[in-house]
């Protein structure tokens, strides 16, 4: 059984850790001129959501009128194949990423985990990687001008 002092105590250490990840946030270049998105916009933003996270763990722990209930599961061999099967799709997708480019080889790896790791329906197999990958695509290569290999495709 898992106490809620345990989960309100991690909420605090995690709560003070990004407080201070995010004053450390302010400090990097690029936060006080607001021209576009500098090298500070990613971890200041990391540091306000874990905080926020934070204070939903805090504020959760602490109005919940029960302990919670952790009952152990076995690990089958299920589980240890989709790890492995992720690892080794993790370790293709890294392999690839310079060869096919991001767009493609970012909708290939999503499209495998989809169909093989987590088996889904053929469209959702097919729209989550194409979505994903272009709107990731968009935001950080048009938006946030973030150099990604362009690949086979030529974007």
């Amino acid at each position: 059984m898992q106490s809620k002092k345990g989960d309100a105590v991690a909420a605090i250490v995690l709560l003070a850790l990004a407080l201070g990840y995010t004053l450390e946030a302010l400090r990097l270049p690029g936060v006080k001129y607001a021209v576009g998105p500098g090298p500070s916009f990613l971890p200041l933003l990391l540091g306000i959501a874990l905080a926020a996270l934070s204070l939903v763990l805090l504020v959760g722990t602490t109005l919940s009128r029960t302990e919670r209930a952790a009952e152990p599961r076995p690990v089958g061999w299920r589980a240890v194949w989709r790890i492995g099967v992720i690892l080794v799709s993790l370790v293709g997708y890294a392999l690839l990423f310079e060869r096919l480019g991001y767009l493609l080889s970012t909708a290939l790896f999503l499209a495998f985990l989809l169909a093989v790791v987590e088996p889904q329906r053929w469209w959702i197999v097919t729209g989550v990687p194409a979505v994903s990958s272009i709107l990731s695509y968009l935001l950080f290569v048009r938006w946030l001008k973030v150099p990604f290999p362009k690949g086979l495709l030529g974007f």
